[in-house]
């Protein structure tokens, strides 16, 4: 048997997690880093099976390869939250044209460089997507208790 809570979460097919991919500005992204697991906010961009973002040349992800990691966007409106994770490889882009594409675009960390300016292009190819939409009946926003 079902229950309630059970039935008012929907798993997101492959091009509903990729619509909330294209939707989203800014994602969370996991990878091992030193012996611990580092989770870094960045801004990014979908293009085709992959997520690309900017980072400093020296950044933590590239002091040895790490597979795999993974990428979190996620949201929520009147009736609904929803949670996207990607899964895949970093890949560090050193394409002129596709440098030059995103330098045209403006893809641009909203971060401030803290040292180091962002100018490497990473890609993340994502061999796997996966979502959940949690539908409520009546949505609240948390109280927040100091």
């Amino acid at each position: 048997m079902t229950s309630g809570a059970q039935r008012q979460i929907e798993h997101l097919d492959q091009d509903a997690c990729w619509a909330h991919l294209r939707e989203a500005q800014v994602g969370r992204l996991a990878f091992e880093a030193r012996d611990r697991i580092a989770i870094v906010p960045l801004n990014f961009v979908v293009r085709g099976p992959r997520l690309v973002f900017r980072t400093s040349g020296d950044a933590e992800l590239f002091a040895e390869q790490r597979l795999p990691v993974s990428f979190e966007v996620d949201g929520w409106d009147a009736g609904a939250a929803w949670s996207v994770v990607a899964r895949g490889a970093l890949q560090r882009n050193t394409d002129v044209g596709s440098v030059a594409l995103e330098n045209e675009i403006g893809l641009v960390p909203w971060a401030p460089d803290e040292g180091a300016p962002r100018t490497a292009l990473v890609d993340l190819v994502v061999d796997q997507v996966t979502g959940r939409t949690f539908h409520r009946r009546r949505w609240q926003s948390p109280r927040w208790y100091w």
